[in-house]
């Protein structure tokens, strides 16, 4: 079996309804897991650089300024203050650390500060980074790619 599956047939994948199938498949997955990544965990700590009033409607998010929920609201935090919380995310045994933002995307000023944070995470720490800030040019995306964010994660339900 190749290492690698195309996209049609991971769609194949997706449309299996028989439950010995589906646990065949599962039970692979985990094999595929054990074999690849052993028993490890690679945890990962966030922290909300920019947190409440999004604009957007999502009704299980706590972020939208729809939300019933009492969500501090701050604005865009420093490439200082970035590296404060992924310091500390360190010293508590984390392995990898993400920036996330509340709605679609960030301003050129508020983008930068992500660049800027993961450049200072990259040199003070040994964390993996990660960030989920919206939605990205290709531009953008190789600009995260070049300040050392190693994966972005992409909220779909969006």
């Amino acid at each position: 079996m190749s290492s690698l599956i195309s996209y049609d047939e991971a769609l194949e994948l997706g449309e299996i309804e028989d439950h010995a199938e589906i646990e065949a498949l599962v039970e692979r997955a985990w094999k595929a897991r054990l074999e690849n990544f052993g028993d490890s965990t690679d945890m990962c700590s966030l922290v909300n650089a920019k947190s409440g009033g999004c604009a957007e409607d999502c009704g299980f998010c706590a972020q939208s300024r729809f939300a019933e929920a009492d969500t501090p609201m701050h604005a865009m935090m420093t490439p200082e203050q970035i590296l404060e919380h992924a310091k500390a995310a360190e010293a508590a045994g984390a392995h990898r650390f993400c920036m996330v933002t509340q709605g679609q995307g960030l301003s050129k000023r508020d983008f930068e500060n992500v660049l800027d944070g993961a450049r200072l995470v990259a040199e003070h720490t040994n964390l993996k980074r990660c960030a989920s800030i919206g939605h990205m040019s290709t531009k953008r995306a190789h600009a995260l790619k070049e300040a050392g964010i190693q994966r972005v994660h992409h909220n779909v339900e969006t």
